[in-house]
């Protein structure tokens, strides 16, 4: 869901979703069975950027002997899911990253998981995932490490001109160009398979800038 024509201020969606202020921070609205909170952090072009999204539930699961994570996850009362997502003009809520992941970047915010979908539709590429870099201007900047379908051939060019025609056709912000695209073997997972974006900050922000967390 993309609605690039809303100028809707922060103020005017809280009103459109019938939006509450919540003691904890952030509004909410409030169903027979749940209560979503949302927090405005920012805009994806026109787009309300929200995040925040707790839902009460009457289970507690808790991480393994970890109880400062437990409650930072549970804190208030309420699940911190991490996800974060746009607001569309219809006042639809689409999850679109995982708040830790997402690229804020020249004041827009930008999904890792969206960049790589649209990295994998050139047919040459197997593989691919988006992590954001310090940047010393913009904050910070994506790196699209990228595995290639065996004897593909693609430079950096070719990726950067992949996305920039969806940027062209409003299909994406211009800002999530990438300016650095690396090849490599294989792309670091999990002992579960998922994406490791955190062992890749790690191992391929020093190849970039100093400012490495």
């Amino acid at each position: 869901i993309r609605d690039r024509t809303c100028a809707m201020t922060a103020d005017d969606w809280i009103a459109h979703l019938h939006l509450a202020p919540h003691p904890e921070g952030g509004y909410f609205r409030r169903s027979y069975t749940a209560e979503l909170i949302l927090t405005l952090l920012g805009h994806d072009g026109p787009r309300p950027v929200a995040t925040a999204i707790y839902y009460p539930v009457s289970y507690t699961h808790l991480y393994l002997k970890d109880p400062r994570n437990s409650e930072a996850l549970w804190r208030g009362g309420y699940l911190h899911t991490g996800d974060i997502g746009v607001i569309d003009a219809e006042g639809y809520l689409k999850i679109t990253d995982r708040l830790k992941d997402v690229i804020k970047t020249g004041g827009e915010w930008i999904s890792s998981l969206e960049l790589e979908d649209l990295i994998l539709k050139h047919p040459a590429v197997a593989e691919a995932a988006v992590v954001g870099i310090p940047d010393p201007k913009w904050g910070e900047r994506p790196l699209a490490l990228v595995v290639l379908q065996p004897e593909s051939a693609l430079d950096e060019t070719a990726i950067r001109d992949w996305i920039r025609g969806f940027a062209d056709r409003g299909v994406i912000s211009k800002w999530g160009i990438p300016d650095r695209v690396l090849f490599i073997e294989s792309i670091p997972k999990t002992s579960v398979g998922k994406l490791n974006k955190k062992a890749m900050r790690e191992q391929y922000c020093l190849l970039y800038t100093s400012r490495c967390v």
